[in-house]
């Protein structure tokens, strides 16, 4: 028939409406900000929960709205895209992600310096150790000629020695000769 009808008229019905009572936010962003602390308190204490303090503060401090955060927000945003956090959107952030792995990969200057000086005192130990090897090598050599030596003494001792009793013998075979060819005495 083309004649318009309401379907769907409320008027004259009845409602019950209950209200519940809780926190009111004027964005969402300030509920992530409430939720945000309520996590930071909640890993806090549990193990292992540190892991995510730095990422969490980060997110909380890039959330929150004030007047003169801009610095602080500036410096939260490299250094979430420094950890990997977050990706780097404009040409500067990509080349300063660029530099940072560039510089990442470069030897630390500092550490070059430890490597240098434990190679230096490596090489002076062993410079050390050789020649407590060498002077203890030269005491033995020391020792094997003084023993040489003292063997010398012992057996040129022991050729005097034996000469002696040579000669004593001699001088009795000669005695005893001397005594024979006299004869008895009477």
């Amino acid at each position: 028939t083309g004649k318009l009808i309401q379907a769907n008229d409320l008027s004259g019905k009845k409602f019950r409406v209950y209200a519940d009572v809780g926190p009111q936010y004027d964005t969402l962003r300030e509920q992530t900000v409430e939720d945000l602390k309520g996590m930071l308190d909640a890993l806090a204490n549990q193990p292992g929960g540190q892991q995510y303090t730095d990422a969490i503060i980060a997110t909380l401090l890039e959330n929150i709205d004030g007047v003169g955060l801009g610095p602080i927000k500036d410096i939260v945003r490299k250094n979430m895209i420094a950890q990997g956090l977050i990706k780097p959107e404009t040409d500067e952030e990509k080349e300063a992600v660029a530099n940072a792995q560039e510089a990442a990969n470069q030897p630390d200057p500092q550490q070059q310096l430890v490597e240098a000086a434990t190679r230096q005192a490596d090489g002076e130990a062993a410079e050390r150790q050789s020649k407590v090897a060498k002077n203890i090598a030269s005491a033995n050599l020391d020792t094997a000629k003084t023993q040489e030596v003292l063997s010398g003494i012992e057996v040129a001792q022991s050729g005097a020695e034996n000469d002696r009793i040579k000669t004593l013998a001699d001088i009795r075979n000669q005695v005893f000769q001397n005594v024979r060819q006299i004869g008895p005495l009477q």
